[in-house]
């Protein structure tokens, strides 16, 4: 491939299994544009579907290898069955990785990686013979940490863990974009140079957007919204939901879940309930941002991680001017305790959430628009972006 072009930063989204991802990797790019860089974004998997964009040129990579299929991963009959197939997935997404970093290599003096979790390729932190920068997005800080119980889930998993710890610390080319402040104070924590780490928002916005009051469903519906796994809990706020006097309220969840066991256990507790909405399949942007509108609460009811997570549908509710019912600890406490955005409940305590809900119900949506503009106002792009540039020009000039 001819490479008589070079980039101030190629952008690719290795998560190709995930829209939202795609968003991320548009949202940094627009920065990196508004502040003087020459952007372009690599076609590594579905770039050319997700990131059409006329500013940014998208350069097709041809690769020699199919894509790796990540899905014969998800449901494993047993241990020995989850080691087998991840060993095949690995070397299926090795090899694919590998060839692409040597297709791009020299389009580009720094690179976005897309995001980092243990899904991520080794190619990308141990094949590379780049010299150019890295930068991940880091979901979360546990990816680096608790070997054991990674080793526990699936020995390669575990592997994958330790190598990546040593090579963020030792490789000064790789580094972090990270959504807020706890999660940068982790990412620390565990050894990595806070030089290598930029606080980035999950969302930013032009202008503050639209009420759309108008839009807002006529009973009072509650949602919950996005890829459906078992770690959202959805089996605990249905049950709250259900011991709620809620005639005259909806429930809708919608998303494709991938566990087709966890769906059925779903289906069970949702069975002939007429106010109860269940949307199996990937909702495109049209449809999720419809939802949300319609919407009166956004509920989260997600099991606590072992590290501060990031929440890009809590940050699109917040942004569409829904409020939002949310477990009380981080991230989500911060952003309800100082900016009034929402209620807390004890994630442990079935009456908590059914009070708050009561509580969302009878106070409704419009009290908490003044405060959800309060908050929007720390996302506009400009603020951002300038927050932004500072930041990595640091780590740049601190890399050359």
């Amino acid at each position: 491939m001819k490479k008589d072009i070079e980039y101030d930063f190629v952008l690719f989204e290795n998560h190709f299994w995930s829209y939202h991802h795609y968003i991320d990797l548009m949202n940094i790019a627009k920065m990196l544009d508004y502040n003087g860089f020459s952007v372009a974004i690599a076609n590594y998997a579905d770039e050319n579907v997700y990131c059409k964009n006329d500013k940014f040129p998208i350069i097709e990579i041809p690769n020699r290898y199919k894509r790796p299929n990540r899905n014969f991963c998800i449901n494993p009959k047993n241990k020995i069955n989850s080691f087998l197939l991840r060993i095949l997935f690995e070397f299926q997404q090795f090899r694919y990785s590998i060839y692409f970093l040597k297709q791009i290599k020299g389009l580009g003096k720094n690179y976005y990686a897309g995001s980092f979790s243990l899904e991520l390729s080794l190619a990308f932190v141990t094949g590379t013979k780049h010299k150019s920068n890295f930068f991940f997005w880091g979901l979360r800080s546990y990816n680096l940490t608790n070997f054991r119980h990674h080793l526990l889930e699936n020995p390669v998993i575990g592997m994958k863990a330790i190598l990546f710890n040593v090579s963020f610390k030792k490789k000064n080319k790789l580094n972090f974009f990270v959504s807020n402040e706890f999660i940068k104070e982790e990412f620390i924590k565990l050894g990595i140079n806070s030089t290598k780490i930029i606080v980035r928002p999950e969302r930013t916005i032009d202008k503050l957007p639209d009420l759309n009051m108008n839009k807002l469903s006529d009973n009072f519906n509650l949602l919950t919204i996005g890829l459906i796994r078992r770690d959202k809990r959805l089996e605990f706020s249905l049950n709250a939901f259900n011991l709620l006097n809620n005639s005259d309220m909806t429930f809708t969840i919608a998303g494709r879940n991938a566990q087709e066991k966890y769906e059925h256990e779903l289906l069970k507790i949702i069975t002939d309930k007429n106010n109860i909405i269940r949307k199996n399949y990937f909702l495109d942007r049209d449809e999720f941002n419809k939802l949300i509108e319609e919407c009166h609460f956004l509920v989260l009811c997600d099991k606590e991680q072992l590290s501060t997570v990031t929440n890009g549908t809590m940050m699109e509710a917040l942004l569409l001017n829904r409020p939002i019912i949310v477990p009380d600890y981080l991230p989500y406490n911060y952003y309800v305790k100082k900016y009034g955005v929402g209620y807390l409940f004890n994630p442990t305590d079935l009456s908590s959430l059914i009070s708050q809900i009561n509580q969302a119900k009878e106070t409704g949506v419009e009290p908490f628009l003044p405060l959800l503009k309060e908050f929007q106002k720390t996302l506009l792009f400009d603020i951002s972006a300038n927050k932004f540039n500072q930041d990595i020009k640091h780590v740049l000039s601190g890399s050359c």
